[in-house]
């Protein structure tokens, strides 16, 4: 294994917004990545603003490395809909 993909839009509904993936969930994936010495991947492809607290919080933990896994979509044409 080369890291652990966290995607934020599995978490149920009620768990989404501030600690989101540093809940008791994300906690306890973190601590295995950590000790497995495995990145975590956030799929940020709903929007990454909504996600920054969590992010931190697991950046706050300085054992395990963070990696944002989707910034975006690309675009064929800026401001037009994104490329299929």
């Amino acid at each position: 294994w080369t890291g652990v993909r966290f995607n934020p839009y599995l978490w149920p509904e009620s768990a989404r917004g501030g600690a989101w993936l540093a809940d008791d969930v994300g906690t306890s994936l973190a601590d295995v990545c950590a000790e497995l010495k495995l990145p975590i991947g956030v799929m940020a492809f709903g929007g990454f603003s909504p996600l920054v607290p969590s992010i931190e919080a697991l950046c706050a933990r300085g054992d395990v490395d963070v990696v944002i896994d989707h910034w975006g979509f690309p675009r064929a044409e800026p401001g037009g809909a994104p490329s299929s």
